[in-house]
């Protein structure tokens, strides 16, 4: 198998060697930079006014060099520079499409949007960074040891500072699962990452029959160092309670996962799974990484929010072609980049000893990237297409619509992929006898013997396909629902994350753990737009006070289909329904009122498991502070005065005496303490130094502290 990888990789060296970037440095047009309101009048002009989708756009895609200098003032520059690069590329291969093909479907964000690193790095010759939107370092899942610990640390390198978030996950079968399901219960503990528990059928079957379930170290073991046996309702209450009280942990059902995963029929060549990304839409093996790319379900919709509305199977069934090719350019694209990292890296000053980790690591994710050439092709605005179409988000009409659409997805998607490896050849460890008992291929091949018969033939182009993401900061950009939720709320203050870096950012809100939030009021776009189509005056809608505008939102498709609303059973029924026609996984967040109780949790997240879910989460309102946040709520913060006192910039007077807590710490090799002032159970105010100085930080015990 090593020597199957190293000509691999000399080939794909060897066509890199005659590929030159298209915009060098010399490159007149990349010579102009622009200020910060440049970029911000241009890009909001751009949007037609949405500030909030022009300031995240300037922030997180335009075109900037390591310093923050913008090279672009608005997103069809960004279009114009992927559309030259994603052709060049083409320009490598049989049957390519133009520059200007792949612009029409780029421009506007109309019908394809490539996704995060992607639209920030291809075409970047100013920063060497990959376009991957997240990785797996490697873990074999019982390297439960300082070594093993200490291997992760030094492979989290790889991040080099670029802000980001982790997936934190064990398997239920693991002995110290409780309390890993406890790790985010203080707010305090794990703060960066989201937390989810791997859950077999086994477990499961357990919890219906309430009955015991054995844990055992190493997990995968036939003859384990150690067991455990729990009750599996107790463990099974302890995480319906968290999720309950913290929307944490998430679960995935990780027997599902792998029985289904494509990629898990080369298990024994590399591509055993052992995580998911951050969000949970793609289940990875150690040292592959996925990009993401999104098709705007909305704009297939001909006509929309009239009776004569249409979706335009034809065009989607072409764009949707188009997407899986712009995917596997992405990740030449993305091998050109880590062909640069690792250049970078062999001619920094540090010797091998230094560097040996880091180099290695990209070496594996090259490789891994060569073998399996994975991509993340999926939607947005499933909820706007619904409603444009006269559907109902979460009614059993709009269910079976939506899965039909997804195996239209699907099946063009892979013949896109098989007519790639017909015309480019396909991702080197193919072989259809591994893969004929896969769920996945079954379906494909009942659905389409043709197709499955073609792919036996010439192989398929990557080894797995699609995924359904969480477009947050993508459906600004596109101005609709995210993914495939349904649409927040029609009118609401949404919340943008204040990073370091962000320019002329203000702070309105800050979270108990200390993050900063930009606020803005705004009515959903295809709101608008089915006002628009209905005759209302916009503005006079805008206007309007909460009973007004209710009544004017009772006679429009998003009623009672909004996250709040939505039948939950239905939302669930439509994930595993879609998730049948999707070979990776679905990030999808279940959200229930504030007064939803633990019970209910709990059947949703069993019904999850029994209509093949890959991952679920459940999100209670107010449970924890959100991004978006409706007029309501914000005003009811505002009555808590405990809570509002801990959100504002100001705080609260402090009291003649305060509750304290003292902790011992080591700062480096130094041996230091902290004297936490605790007002209603919360930290008031810190008094740190070295162990040295204890005795007079613990003095002032006498001037306010009990």
């Amino acid at each position: 198998m090593e020597k199957t990888l190293n000509k691999v990789s000399d080939s794909v060296d060897k066509k890199e060697e005659n590929v030159t970037p298209s915009n060098q440095k010399n490159d007149e047009t990349l010579k102009k930079s622009y200020s910060f309101d440049e970029a911000f009048a241009e890009a909001t002009k751009y949007f037609k006014g949405d500030e909030l989708a022009a300031n995240v756009w300037i922030n997180k895609y335009a075109l900037k060099d390591s310093a923050g200098n913008i090279y672009e003032s608005n997103p069809d520059m960004m279009h114009k520079r992927l559309a030259k690069e994603i052709a060049r590329v083409e320009e490598k291969y049989d049957n390519s499409y133009s520059e200007k093909e792949i612009y029409d479907v780029l421009k506007g964000f109309k019908y394809i949007v490539p996704q995060g690193g992607p639209m920030t790095g291809i075409g970047n010759d100013y920063q060497i960074g990959s376009l991957s939107n997240c990785f797996v370092i490697g873990n074999d899942g019982n390297s439960d040891s300082y070594g093993g610990v200490m291997k992760i640390d030094e492979e989290q390198v790889a991040q080099d500072g670029r802000r980001g978030a982790l997936m934190l996950s064990t398997s239920i079968k693991h002995p110290d699962a409780e309390h890993f399901i406890d790790a985010k219960m203080d707010g305090t503990k794990v703060t960066g990452a989201n937390v989810s528990v791997r859950i077999d059928h086994e477990f499961m079957k357990a919890v219906k029959s309430d009955s015991d379930y054995v844990q055992q170290y190493p997990i995968n073991s036939e003859d384990p160092q150690f067991t455990n046996t729990v009750s599996a309702k107790r463990l099974w209450d302890k995480i319906i309670h968290n999720a309950w009280k913290s929307a944490e942990p998430g679960i995935l059902f990780w027997d599902t996962i792998i029985d289904e995963s494509i990629p898990d029929c080369y298990a024994d060549l590399g591509f055993r799974t052992v995580s998911t990304n951050p969000c949970g839409e793609i289940p990875l093996c150690p040292y592959d990484s996925c990009r993401l790319l999104a098709v705007n379900l909305y704009s297939y919709v001909e006509n929309p929010f009239t009776e004569e509305a249409t979706f335009n199977y034809e065009k989607f069934n072409t764009h949707v072609g188009m997407a899986q090719r712009i995917m596997d350019d992405i990740v030449d694209l993305e091998n050109e980049k880590i062909s640069k990292i690792i250049d970078k890296i062999e001619s920094d000053p540090e010797g091998l000893e230094v560097k040996r980790t880091e180099l290695n690591l990209w070496k594996k994710i090259k490789t891994k990237a060569i073998e399996g050439r994975r991509t993340g092709v999926g939607i947005t605005a499933e909820g706007d297409m619904l409603a444009a179409l006269n559907y109902k988000y979460g009614t059993p009409e709009a269910t079976t619509f939506s899965t039909d659409i997804h195996k239209k997805l699907a099946l063009s998607a892979y013949r896109s992929s098989v007519d790639m490896a017909r015309d480019r050849g396909s991702f080197p460890v193919y072989d259809s006898v591994r893969e004929e008992k896969n769920p996945m291929i079954k379906r494909i091949k009942a659905a389409d013997e043709n197709l499955y018969n073609d792919m036996v033939k010439y192989g398929r182009r990557n080894i797995a396909l699609l995924t359904i993401a969480p477009t947050g900061t993508t459906s600004m950009m596109t101005q609709t629902s995210s993914g495939i939720e349904p649409v927040f709320m029609v009118s609401y203050m949404r919340r943008k994350k204040v990073n370091p870096n962000d320019q002329n950012s203000r702070v309105d809100f800050v979270d108990e753990v200390g993050d900063s939030w930009e606020e803005y009021n705004v009515f959903h776009h295809k709101f608008m737009t089915w006002l628009e189509v209905k005759g209302y005056d916009t503005d006079e809608v805008a206007a309007m006070n909460a009973e007004d505008l209710q009544k004017i939102v009772a006679k429009s498709p998003y009623y009672g289909a909004t996250a709040n609303d939505v039948d939950w059973v239905e939302k669930v029924r439509l994930q595993g329904s879609v998730q049948k026609w999707i070979d990776h996984s679905i990030s999808v967040t279940v959200n229930v009122p504030n007064e939803c109780t633990e019970d209910l949790v709990s059947q949703i997240y069993m019904t999850g498991w029994e209509e093949g879910c890959k991952g679920i989460t459940v999100y209670r309102d107010g449970s924890r502070s959100g991004v978006l946040v409706s007029k309501d709520e914000k005003k009811d913060e505002e009555k808590d005065k405990v809570i509002s006192a801990f959100l504002e910039t100001q705080a609260p007077k402090r009291p003649v005496k305060l509750e304290a807590e003292i902790i011992k710490f080591n700062n480096e090799s130094e041996k230091w303490i902290a004297v936490i002032g605790l007002l209603d159970g919360r930290p008031y105010e810190i008094f740190t130094g070295g162990a040295e100085e204890s005795f007079s930080i613990l003095s002032q015990v006498d001037k306010g502290w009990v």
